[in-house]
């Protein structure tokens, strides 16, 4: 991913336009646990960051889950991935 965001950064700054890496997640009913989903989370927000881009979460809620609303509580790993806490 990082050559890619390179190569986007590049375009970014010749051409004077803010980026924003929007809606990126990893989908919670593929049966992959949650400490992969969370790696990657955390990876594309820190790529992200490093290159200065804006960024979205994909979803807060449903298939690509960080609260769950059902049960009132954070999915604390994709939390930390997001928010870079420990």
């Amino acid at each position: 991913m990082g050559t890619d965001l390179d190569t986007v950064a590049a375009w970014s700054k010749a051409n004077a336009r803010p980026v924003l890496l929007g809606e990126f997640g990893a989908f919670d009913k593929s049966g992959t646990p949650v400490a992969d989903r969370a790696r990657y989370t955390a990876t594309v927000r820190r790529d992200a960051e490093a290159h200065g881009f804006s960024w979205a979460s994909w979803q807060f809620d449903s298939d690509f889950i960080v609260f769950d609303i059902d049960h009132d509580r954070w999915v604390e790993p994709i939390r930390h991935a997001l928010t870079g806490a420990p």
